[in-house]
């Protein structure tokens, strides 16, 4: 009976408690839970020094600060994100570096959505290739017209295809961004009559 008693007692307090409103925003703490991922190649206070992950304290560097941007190449900012640390998983693809040191035709950008856009700066100097004696002896036919200026090329990665740090490289004290990408699988179509060998 005593028991009986015992549980009225405590349905009725239960009835009783008070219930406090947190100051907590239900939206920003759903965008933190569900923050944009970012592959980064080494540990967080680490770099890559000549494509080892070193740490950055080590070479009186800066740790790797992602910039954003939108899918037009416009700079954007990404209230929450976080670290993904460690090479991407490729299963059956081969990993590629590539590196983004200023004067190279490879360029990397964060999309804002936690994919890697690479974009690819064809240069070339059309008056090399024109005036290349070499060129000049094995052409059979005329020379073809280069174009002085090709659109580039880009190539968006998945957030889990790539991993992405800074580098540092040390024989010419030159820094930029590395990328460590999936090289995309291709897909044939073995009935297409460009495959066909004759």
């Amino acid at each position: 009976m005593w028991c009986l008693g015992f549980m009225l007692l405590l349905s009725l307090h239960s009835l009783y408690v008070k219930a406090d409103v947190g100051d907590t925003d239900l939206n920003d703490l759903s965008e933190q839970q569900n923050s944009v991922k970012i592959n980064k190649c080494c540990e967080h206070n680490e770099i890559m020094v000549n494509s080892v992950c070193r740490l950055a304290e080590k070479y009186n560097e800066s740790v790797w600060s992602p910039q954003f941007k939108t899918e037009d190449g416009k700079d954007t900012t990404v209230k929450y994100f976080r670290y993904v640390y460690g090479v991407p998983n490729c299963e059956t693809t081969q990993k590629r570096p590539i590196f983004n040191l200023g004067t190279s035709e490879d360029e990397l950008s964060l999309l804002s959505d936690g994919r890697l856009r690479h974009l690819i700066h064809h240069q070339h100097v059309d008056s090399l290739v024109k005036d290349d004696p070499l060129m000049k002896t094995i052409l059979i036919h005329e020379a073809i017209d280069i174009p002085a200026v090709k659109e580039p090329s880009s190539y968006n990665h998945d957030q889990n295809k790539y991993c992405m740090d800074k580098i540092l490289i040390t024989g010419s004290n030159v820094t930029g961004l590395y990328g460590l990408v999936c090289v995309p699988e291709v897909k044939i179509n073995r009935r297409e009559k460009s495959f066909l060998i004759y």
